[in-house]
């Protein structure tokens, strides 16, 4: 590890609280990324999407049913969880959006 190395760090934020690191300069310049890894934290995202829509439903009739009814909230926010990773994250960390950002850094991507 380089220590008091002046670094450029490339970032997304993804929601309010939680960024994805993109990119990386190196000490020579050299732009460091991996844009296989989003590919896969893609698809992930999209299971994860798939399974916290489906889940809420009857997670939140248990809910409902231990909380005289209150616990129905749980379902429109996992639903809405659900078409956030569904539909939203893999589009903000697709091949072709995260080149075109990289091109208006001015990084050549090969």
């Amino acid at each position: 590890m380089a220590k008091d190395v002046p670094r450029t760090w490339y970032f997304k934020h993804v929601a309010k609280k939680s960024i994805v690191l993109i990119a990386y300069e190196k000490v020579n310049g050299k732009v460091e990324y991996d844009l296989d890894d989003f590919r896969v934290i893609a698809r992930a995202t999209v299971l994860k999407g798939i399974v916290v829509a489906l889940l809420s439903i009857p997670g939140g009739v248990i809910a409902a049913t231990a909380t005289f009814g209150l616990g129905l909230i749980i379902i429109p926010m996992g639903v809405y969880y659900g078409y956030r990773n569904v539909f939203r994250l893999p589009k903000m960390l697709s091949r072709k959006k995260l080149i075109d950002e990289f091109s208006a850094f001015g990084i050549s991507v090969r």
